[in-house]
């Protein structure tokens, strides 16, 4: 089975992001209002940059909670991300997040966000 299985069952037709200079404080409110754990960090055409996740920005609250409200994205987001393409194995994608302990990976297609998958979206994979 491919990942672009996955993403077909899934049916999204748009993934949430942000660029890298939105604050934290968006970044949260986004978050909170699409009840998603991790935005794609992108860039005007879609290539992606980094990922930001709800511990990246808990753990800035806890270490700095001074500059919360004026830290962008792009200092706390992770940029050397693990990614997937619509064609690799499923298989081998969900050994990458449990191998690296992340709970979401970035689709992409020559550096252009395609989707984002939750570790929880590798459950369709045993659904008929």
């Amino acid at each position: 089975m491919k990942i672009d299985d996955i993403w077909k069952k899934l049916g999204q037709t748009d993934t949430i992001c942000c660029d890298e200079d939105t604050s934290l404080l968006v970044a949260s409110q986004i978050l909170h209002q699409n009840k998603v754990g991790a935005l794609a960090v992108v860039d005007e055409k879609y290539k992606v940059m980094g990922i930001i996740s709800e511990r990246d920005i808990v753990r800035t609250i806890a270490e700095h909670s001074e500059q919360f409200f004026c830290t962008s994205v792009k200092t706390v987001m992770t940029a050397d991300l693990i990614t997937c393409g619509l064609g690799d194995q499923v298989t081998t994608t969900f050994n990458k997040l449990m191998d690296n302990n992340i709970r979401h990976i970035p689709i992409v297609d020559n550096e252009e966000l395609i989707g984002m998958l939750s570790i929880k979206d590798f459950e369709l994979r045993n659904q008929a």
